[in-house]
């Protein structure tokens, strides 16, 4: 049924096996400095790592589509840079208002106001880049597009969990 002494040799083992890659990396004098690019949802976005790949194979953009979706992706980091920085900048002021020990409601509020108005001129920066995104894309490649986000929307990946075992073509 269970035997308990191939558990442990697999664990013991499993464990000896791991100790060099948990052993400390002598320091070369190189210090590593890692620079965040845009935002979490940035990170995340369309256009990153795999789901970038899998897009542009799936779309079949040509590699001058590819220069101009990169170029339109750059533009979209500089030109949000400072209004990102200003929103974090209010977040933190609205977290050190709001635990104060007497709260200033109406500088809380005013704060909020600012990130509302921030984070509504964000979006709209963004909704540009996907507008500016589609008209890069031939009639062809946008058709597919809307094609796979309505199967998406069909079958609920568009909440971001996403099963992959789901029937379907997943082409």
């Amino acid at each position: 049924m269970f035997n308990s002494k191939l558990v442990k040799t697999l664990l013991i083992a499993s464990t000896v096996i791991g100790l060099p890659a948990m052993a400390d990396t002598p320091n070369t004098g190189i210090e590593k400095t890692q620079v965040k690019v845009g935002s979490a949802p940035c990170a995340r976005g369309e256009f990153q790592g795999r789901k970038a790949f899998k897009m542009e194979k799936r779309l079949g953009l040509s590699d001058t589509q590819l220069e101009k979706v990169a170029a339109l992706k750059d533009k979209s980091r500089t030109d949000t840079a400072a209004q990102k920085a200003q929103l974090k900048t209010l977040s933190d002021q609205l977290k050190l208002v709001i635990t104060k020990p007497e709260i200033n409601q109406s500088e809380a509020m005013q704060i909020q106001g600012k990130i509302n108005d921030l984070r509504a001129q964000l979006s709209n920066e963004k909704l540009q880049e996907r507008i500016d995104f589609m008209s890069i894309l031939t009639p062809e490649q946008r058709e597919n597009l809307r094609h796979r986000m309505l199967v998406s929307e069909a079958f609920g990946y568009s909440s971001g969990h996403r099963m992959h075992h789901h029937f379907g073509n997943r082409a």
